[in-house]
């Protein structure tokens, strides 16, 4: 096994994490990203906000407004990955995988439950989550119906 597999399988080894300490994340998170301003809306979701189960990874959702082309993406995601993966390593004495994702890229069945489920760590656009889970809501609709529509043809 490569050392890269080995650290990642450390890094998503499933820990337990008391209240304090998931707080504590949270607002490292917080901090990290309130200084990457091209961000409006950051979320954290999954795993990380439920009491009494172990974290593999922590989720983190970002919403850039389009700022990120759809060709940058990837390499924007691993970049903020890695800030944050530093930060909580650096901070906490432990190492735990980040997954990012980039709101304005995923489906819309996943955007509207992180919408909807999501903690809101930055949010420089007042009301912008709502008008987004709303657009989101509407796209999960749009695609139910068209699939409905392209069965019936079958």
């Amino acid at each position: 096994m490569s050392r890269l597999a080995i650290l990642e399988d450390v890094k998503r080894r499933s820990t337990w994490l008391s209240r304090e300490q998931r707080a504590e994340i949270i607002c490292l998170i917080r901090d990290a990203l309130a200084s990457r301003k091209e961000i409006v809306l950051a979320l954290v979701f999954g795993g990380i906000l439920v009491d009494g189960k172990p974290v593999r990874d922590i989720d983190v959702a970002v919403y850039t407004g389009y700022r990120v082309l759809p060709d940058d993406w990837p390499v924007y995601v691993g970049e903020v990955r890695d800030v944050l993966e530093k930060r909580l390593s650096r901070q906490l004495g432990f190492v735990k995988a980040v997954d990012v994702v980039l709101l304005e890229y995923v489906q819309p069945r996943l955007r509207a439950e992180i919408l909807r489920k999501g903690l809101v760590v930055l949010n420089r656009a007042p009301g912008i989550r709502a008008v987004m889970l709303l657009h989101a809501i509407d796209d999960v609709r749009a695609l139910d119906v068209s699939r409905k529509r392209s069965s019936s043809y079958r």
